[in-house]
């Protein structure tokens, strides 16, 4: 696969040894992808927001942490959506956390932008699953 052909994933999340692991987990399941991890959502957002607003420079899947310190996941979402990066891209956006607290889960799914919620820990078969979505939203 050419370079230009590949899709690219990006990680935010705060913890460094998760990104790691999720880059290695899925680059075991497919090589479709380019990864590019970020440890601060507040640096995500800003990577995102700078990309030319050409459809094929913008990731096609997007991994995000709900718990980080600072500037959290909930932030990122509420200025994901107010930027309409949400309108202008084609993006498949996960919010990935450990949480087990069913009002945050369903008001994550009440997102129409968020693709999906993912529960910690990543596994290869949800992982698996994220890397084979094609349907776009």
């Amino acid at each position: 696969m050419e370079l230009t052909d590949m899709k690219e994933l990006i990680v935010i999340d705060d913890d460094p040894i998760n990104n790691f692991i999720c880059k290695k987990m899925i680059e075991e399941i497919s090589g479709d992808f380019k990864i590019r991890s970020f440890e601060s959502a507040v640096e995500g957002l800003a990577y995102l927001s700078s990309l030319d607003s050409n459809a094929q420079s913008y990731p096609t899947h997007i991994m995000l942490d709900l718990n980080m310190p600072q500037y959290n996941g909930w932030q990122f979402l509420s200025d994901y959506q107010r930027l309409n990066l949400h309108q202008t891209h084609h993006t498949c956006l996960y919010v990935v956390s450990s949480t087990i607290l069913r009002d945050e889960i369903e008001k994550i799914k009440e997102l129409s932008f968020v693709t999906d919620f993912i529960s910690k820990p990543l596994t290869v078969y949800k992982l698996k699953k994220l890397v084979e979505t094609e349907d776009l939203p």
